[in-house]
């Protein structure tokens, strides 16, 4: 499910008609809504479709991106995420990249500190992301933590 191709690359969360549907037949989901406030109302809207028995909410840090390398700020974020929701985090999951830039010198250094913040906020490290360039050595290195991912929506200027 994605959003419609006019609005698919907008920095805003943006949900295809289908979202609340999907979300009252307790169905595995994974909604990217941005780490941001406007994420967070959109959470918080959202949370009333979804039956909390099923509820899972995982903060995706991408260590690179701005705002997510101290670990305050990623307190903060946790704090607003789990007030809009009224659901606690349950984990986080690692996604260290810098997009075509990324090595995997910067797999490791990205994820390390995303094990740091795991720690300092007493939250369980779920997954380690990495794309299909990364994975084999990834998984080498840091076992069945790792997963693959596929990029579908991606604008040609990224």
């Amino acid at each position: 499910m994605a959003p419609d191709n006019t609005l698919a690359y907008g920095d805003v969360p943006n949900l295809p008609p289908g979202i609340i549907g999907t979300l009252r037949r307790n169905l595995n989901t994974v909604v990217d809504l941005a780490g941001d406030k406007a994420g967070a109302l959109v959470l918080g809207y959202l949370t009333r479709f979804i039956n909390p028995s099923y509820f899972r909410l995982y903060m995706v840090i991408n260590p690179y991106r701005p705002f997510s390398w101290e670990i305050q700020d990623i307190a903060d974020l946790k704090t607003m995420l789990e007030g809009f929701a009224q659901h606690p985090v349950s984990g986080i999951i690692s996604n260290p990249h810098l997009v075509e830039d990324s090595d995997f010198g910067v797999i490791v250094e990205g994820h390390r500190h995303v094990q740091d913040i795991s720690s300092a906020l007493g939250l369980p490290l779920t997954q380690l992301v990495v794309t299909d360039t990364f994975y084999q050595e990834a998984r080498l290195q840091f076992g069945d933590i790792v997963k693959q991912i596929h990029l579908y929506l991606r604008p040609e200027w990224l």
